[in-house]
């Protein structure tokens, strides 16, 4: 069978263009990816549009509200040991057989429990101490290192609903600092310059 999804799309009629705008970032969906990029850019000075096909109200936000990282600051008042960073890094490695993008990978055991931490800054203390660490104290039967491969506890588990209420506050954070947010608002076409992204076109 054709791939389909290679072929070029059909070019859409600029004149058919009723707005236009231009921002230093353009965000395609908010959920908890997208929102987070458009929080820390507005704090940064950015001026940002984020684009959502869903409801404001009604938005479904994927995730359980398990948010796997190390080494942050609620972990290690939760008693979770801290992990050694380069030994992650040679797990995952191991794991991935060596396939993976040994500089991403480390930039993200690096910095991963700092951005757990600022995620859920805007909930209220009674919030936070709802969260819990998963399979803290670490239990006989699920050893820390099992045939040469290692296994880290304190996963937090936030629930969907906690979840949610965070990346909602981000929302509400990121449009305090001049983020604007089109609901309902479906990204049709991206616009090239060349190899890079200059634009999108959404109805």
């Amino acid at each position: 069978m054709e791939n389909l999804w290679k072929e070029q799309p059909k070019e859409i009629n600029m004149k058919t263009i009723e707005h236009k705008e231009c921002v230093d970032l353009v965000i395609i969906g908010s959920g908890h990816a997208g929102t987070c990029a458009a929080r820390e850019a507005a704090q940064l000075g950015a001026s940002v549009i984020v684009i959502e096909q869903q409801n404001e109200e009604k938005q479904f936000i994927l995730g359980m509200g398990e948010i796997g990282h190390i080494n942050s600051k609620w972990q290690e008042s939760h008693g979770v040991p801290k992990v050694d960073i380069d030994e992650f890094v040679e797990d995952w490695q191991k794991r991935t057989g060596n396939r993976s993008n040994y500089r991403l990978i480390r930039k993200y055991a690096k910095n991963c429990g700092e951005t757990f931490d600022w995620f859920i800054e805007p909930l209220t203390e009674e919030e936070k101490n709802q969260i819990h660490p998963m399979f803290t104290p670490q239990s006989p039967n699920f050893p820390i290192t099992l045939n040469g491969f290692h296994a880290y506890s304190g996963t937090p588990n936030m629930g969907p609903t906690l979840q949610n209420k965070a990346v909602k506050a981000s929302q509400r954070i990121a449009k305090e600092h001049g983020a604007r947010f089109f609901f309902e608002t479906k990204a049709c076409q991206l616009i090239k310059e060349e190899n890079r992204v200059s634009g999108v076109i959404d109805k």
